[in-house]
């Protein structure tokens, strides 16, 4: 099933970026969501920090440093204002596709 921001009533995300130093990130992530007018809005938050291996200046690979999500690939491409991240995520079985944009 492919479900993208449009097949909702409410989505609202934000990440804040946090350089933790020797080449790992932290990423701050809350998001907002209703699935349709009515419905209970939905909120969750997460905070991951990342091993960063960069393949060239605007793009690489991201490696989540807790052994849980060790199993989940993601790679991340900066175009412009836009941060597109793409992962497998192993434990689901699916794959995901997050694009940002600075504002």
């Amino acid at each position: 099933m492919k479900m993208t921001d449009a097949d909702m009533s409410k989505f609202e995300s934000n990440l804040k970026i946090i350089d933790k130093g020797n080449s790992r990130v932290a990423f701050d992530i809350s998001v907002k969501m209703q699935r349709s007018p009515g419905m209970q809005v939905r909120t969750d938050r997460r905070f991951d920090v990342y091993q960063v291996s960069w393949t060239d200046e605007n793009s690489g690979q991201l490696v989540n440093i807790d052994k849980k999500y060790s199993a989940d690939k993601s790679t991340f491409l900066i175009s412009g204002n836009k941060l597109t991240i793409k992962s497998w995520i192993s434990r689901n079985q699916l794959h995901e596709t997050h694009i940002y944009e600075k504002k």
